[in-house]
């Protein structure tokens, strides 16, 4: 069972997962001003996002590359076995991963926000009020949008900089062979 099964991966997954909600939480908490609770959600629900996004994608684009590079990209991803001779396609495969698992995490924010925005109702007045405000909320929506996602950089640089440091010791320790 363990050779079609990867526990290894699953146990290491979760593990990063809960290291990442930790880190990006803790930067969220003090760049953007949350509560450490909202801050542990936010970080929880973009990372979850992110991480099913990004086996579907793994699971899409692996069928789609070359032989060769398609069986290193799985004894990589499952197995952590590598070959040394040429990393390059590994390298720029994880260097695309990094930026679009954050453009997912900048998606997924939004979504967020939009979802708790959903049921603030308004009324006539406070339409009216919003429509002469529109100008002046667009440009502090913007703002905020803007340091959301700079907060949301900053945690995934200091994740999966603590991810690497891990995958490498891990590589350089006897049990990790």
């Amino acid at each position: 069972m363990t050779d079609t099964l990867p526990f290894p991966t699953i146990l290491f997954q979760s593990f990063f997962v809960m290291l990442a909600i930790a880190i990006e939480s803790s930067v969220f908490h003090y760049r953007l001003n949350l509560s450490r609770k909202d801050s542990i959600e936010y970080a929880g629900c973009i990372n979850l996002f992110a991480t099913i996004f990004g086996w579907l994608m793994f699971f899409y684009t692996e069928a789609l590359l070359p032989e060769n590079l398609r069986l290193r990209l799985i004894e990589f991803v499952f197995f952590n076995r590598y070959f040394v001779e040429d990393l390059t396609p590994i390298l720029a495969i994880v260097f695309f991963a990094f930026f679009s698992t954050f453009f997912v995490k900048v998606l997924g924010a939004k979504l967020i926000n939009r979802m708790r925005h959903i049921n603030e109702a308004l009324t006539v007045d406070e339409q009216r009020e919003t429509e002469e405000k529109f100008h002046k909320r667009k440009t502090e929506s913007y703002i905020t949008e803007r340091r959301q996602a700079l907060a949301i950089l900053r945690g995934h640089s200091y994740s999966h900089t603590s991810i690497l440091l891990i995958l490498l010791l891990k590589d350089l320790t006897p049990l990790g062979r």
